[in-house]
């Protein structure tokens, strides 16, 4: 079934035309980093590399949004991942972009076809778009930080250190056979190959999540009250799984390795606390600091028809990426709307996480 996507761009002077794209294709990629053979590519900043796609199942066309900035379809944002039936002449937004569906071949609304569709064709549908979403290089900033601290957590589990979220005080590893002499280095059953690779996961996590909480302490201490645990202490020296595995297991006695795990262990808490913290901070900016800006400076009778109006809110400054967001929120020549209402949305939502942290702590 051949359709047809008329593609326009906003400007000053009203709709430039871009494209007019009639494709047969089942599914259509539209992004930022999409071939004309795959579907769509739309050059702008705010596009994600695949924002959105539309789907044919039987004769129906579906959207399904996969970007981290948001698609909307008519004058509703479409929520990340889930299905949205499309209709001749409708317009989809993404960014500064209106890209109409033309289909003379549709058929009726897709209400009436609902009975077409048998409970197994559901939920294979439901499949092949969450695996399809899963995959999506788009994925969202909170999964891919889940899915880090995640594998944090099971790379901890092979080299037997301390649990980051259990309760309990887990097993030591096992201790070393007797010998006639005794060793200076405490062995584990892991194996060397075992160890590289999951000290390489522990050790660039460690470091990445380092450099971003110490550069973003550095810009944005001076200009704001700023309240955290204190650093654990951790060599400086180590730069390669090559001296983190030095510094767990070339060691003297019991003692030390008990010390030495636990200061890690300390050192990956405190940074996925601060790495959550972000993330809830990053989120309450959307949406506390975006609905206090539109109560603040639009009428609130209107509020609601702001919220569904895309040009009321194109200004927005967010990306959906993190450092841009610091970057923003650190920047002093950055506008007083900017600093004093999102800047306090971030701090209220990273405040939030990090005394809640504390509490499970006990500090």
């Amino acid at each position: 079934m051949a359709i047809r996507l008329i593609i326009k761009r906003e400007v000053r002077s009203g709709a430039e035309l871009i494209r007019d794209f009639p494709t047969s294709q089942d599914l259509i990629q539209i992004g930022r980093k999409v071939s004309d053979e795959e579907g769509v590519c739309l050059n702008s900043e705010y596009v994600s590399s695949i924002h959105t796609m539309i789907i044919q199942v039987h004769a129906q066309y579906f959207l399904i949004d996969t970007s981290r900035n948001g698609t909307w379809l008519g004058k509703e944002k479409l929520g990340v991942g889930k299905l949205y039936p499309l209709s001749h002449k409708e317009k989809i937004r993404v960014a500064d972009y209106v890209i109409q569906f033309l289909n003379d071949n549709a058929s009726p609304p897709f209400e009436a076809n609902l009975p077409e569709f048998s409970a197994s064709d559901q939920k294979n549908l439901v499949g092949i778009f969450k695996n399809l979403y899963e995959k999506s290089p788009t994925l969202s900033l909170e999964a891919r930080r889940n899915a880090v601290i995640h594998a944090v957590d099971v790379a901890f589990d092979e080299l037997n250190l301390p649990k980051i979220r259990s309760e309990k005080k887990p097993p030591l590893p096992p201790k070393p056979p007797r010998r006639a002499a005794p060793s200076r280095h405490y062995q584990t059953h892991v194996s060397g190959d075992q160890i590289e690779s999951l000290l390489d996961l522990v050790l660039g996590f460690i470091l990445e999540e380092s450099h971003t909480i110490s550069h973003f302490r550095e810009e944005f201490q001076p200009a704001t009250v700023i309240r955290c645990n204190a650093q654990h202490p951790f060599p400086l020296h180590i730069r390669t799984s090559e001296d983190l595995k030095a510094y767990l297991f070339d060691i003297k006695d019991e003692s030390q390795r008990k010390q030495r795990m636990e200061t890690l262990n300390q050192v990956v808490r405190g940074l996925k606390s601060q790495s959550e913290a972000f993330l809830k901070g990053y989120y309450s900016c959307i949406d506390t600091g975006l609905k206090e800006f539109l109560e603040k400076y639009y009428e609130p009778s209107r509020l609601k028809e702001t919220l569904n109006s895309i040009e009321k809110i194109g200004f927005i400054f967010l990306k959906g990426n993190l450092d841009n967001l610091f970057v923003n929120l650190i920047d002093q020549r950055s506008t007083t709307i900017e600093r004093n209402i999102f800047r306090h949305a971030f701090w209220k939502g990273y405040y939030e996480t990090i005394l809640q942290k504390e509490k499970e702590d006990g500090c």
